[in-house]
């Protein structure tokens, strides 16, 4: 399971949102992304749909297995892919957006 959000600069939050995630019956494995909440909006929905946009209208393969969600600007992946090569050309192609400050990539390579 994959936790990412802005939090507020406390996280009290994040140790209860993993908390439950490790108790929760069949998590096997919790990651975690979790960065301060900016004090303006950054954007993240928009950012989020240009990406999206960007995958689609490149035909890239695997979107449709790829969650993209962006985190106070910072692009975060989740999802699976063929190979190294196409799971860096997703994070290069979500990288490339105008506004994006980082990749946080959790793509994993199928079997």
């Amino acid at each position: 399971m994959i936790i990412a959000g802005a939090l507020p600069s406390d996280y009290v939050l994040a140790p209860l949102a993993v908390h439950i995630a490790r108790t929760t019956r069949g998590v096997r494995r919790v990651e975690t992304y979790f960065t301060p909440r900016p004090a303006a909006d950054t954007g993240d929905s928009a950012l989020t749909e240009k990406i999206r946009g960007a995958l689609a209208r490149e035909g890239t393969a695997g979107v449709v297995g790829t969650d993209v969600a962006v985190v106070a600007g910072t692009a975060v992946l989740v999802g699976t892919a063929d190979d190294e090569a196409h799971a860096d050309h997703l994070v290069a192609s979500a990288g490339a957006v105008d506004g994006i400050k980082s990749v946080k990539s959790f793509i994993q390579l199928r079997p």
